[in-house]
């Protein structure tokens, strides 16, 4: 009888703990949301995102649409985790830590990493959803087992999602010569790994699909696509539409590049003193309100998770704290 206590005790302590983890987990369990098209699972503490994500599905697949000339398909699964990990581990694929969305062409699933969607990297979200939907839509196009270069594929869906993720193009401008650039070989299968590298990678990737696109037109690049998707090498396809050698067009890219480059320069050079404090004003204020709309988000989900820990169990609840990092377990 002298043992009953403590082992009254133990097995007390031993539900108890399994009562919370059982609260925690599903506290912490994923959530669906559905709409025309499109399902996405996220975490509570996600839920206005994905929301965000079901309300402007419609809007981005039009954007590819009209841009591209393809539609992605139909039905689209998409997934909000945490971090590049949790993604990693949610999908099944090997990620890098910088991700910050994937596309599974063979499964018609989008993954977002909500660490790289706010500060301090700022990726605006509408970008890199276009971004995914684009390689969807050349998946449906080619079909799913075959393939392009790498550098090509992503050239177009960073000229369909938009540049506004790649900044000043500092390293792009700081390379801009064929001692320095990536070889176009290297990244015909995958980009680099190290983040540095596959950001030049993918600078440059854009920058030279969108001189095609503004020199030759758009429907260009989906005939280097049609064209490779049957193994038709890129070089062999532009010399016949363009009748320019690969060589040259690269080296009249890199030269329109500096002109580009220079025109801005000039245009900071002109600009008043009054103009560009203005200029600068207008800037600060934008990455003001930015930081302010992330603020926000961030606030409301976590007022989302509170709601949903508590709904679930009622010791998880907590006061709402908006400085807390939503990216800690």
């Amino acid at each position: 009888m002298r043992f009953a206590s403590p082992i009254l005790l133990l097995s007390v302590f031993l539900s108890f703990s399994i009562s919370l983890g059982a609260g925690a987990a599903r506290a912490d369990s994923w959530q669906r949301f559905e709409g025309d098209g499109v399902v996405v699972e996220a975490l509570p503490r996600y839920a206005r995102f994905a929301r965000g994500v079901v309300r402007d599905h419609a809007r981005r697949v039009a954007e590819v649409e009209a841009r591209l000339g393809v539609k992605p398909p139909a039905n689209i699964f998409v997934t909000i985790a945490p971090d590049a990990a949790s993604l990693s581990a949610r999908l099944g694929v090997a990620l890098p830590p910088w991700t910050a969305g994937v596309a599974l062409k063979h499964r018609g699933r989008i993954g977002l990493n909500a660490a790289a969607l706010g500060p301090p990297l700022a990726l605006p979200p509408a970008v890199v959803v276009r971004h995914e939907l684009t390689h969807l839509a050349i998946g449906r196009r080619i079909g799913p087992e075959a393939s392009v270069p790498r550098w090509l594929e992503e050239g177009i869906c960073q000229w369909v999602g938009g540049d506004a993720y790649l900044g000043l193009r500092r390293d792009l401008m700081d390379n801009l010569d064929f001692e320095r650039l990536i070889d176009w070989a290297a990244i015909h299968d995958r980009f680099p790994a190290d983040r540095l590298r596959a950001g030049l990678a993918y600078q440059q990737s854009f920058a030279f699909v969108r001189y095609l696109a503004d020199r030759f037109g758009a429907p260009l690049l989906l005939e280097l696509v049609d064209a490779a998707a049957v193994g038709t090498p890129v070089y062999r396809t532009l010399l016949a539409s363009t009748g320019k050698p690969l060589v040259d067009l690269q080296v009249a890219w890199m030269k329109a590049e500096r002109e580009r480059s220079n025109r801005m320069l000039r245009l900071l050079q002109g600009a008043t003193p009054l103009a560009l404090g203005a200029v600068l004003l207008g800037m600060a204020w934008r990455r003001r309100m930015r930081l302010a709309r992330d603020l926000l988000r961030r606030m409301e989900e976590d007022e989302d998770a509170a709601t949903t820990e508590a709904s679930v169990d009622p010791r998880a609840s907590h006061p709402l704290n908006p400085f807390r990092d939503i990216r800690a377990p």
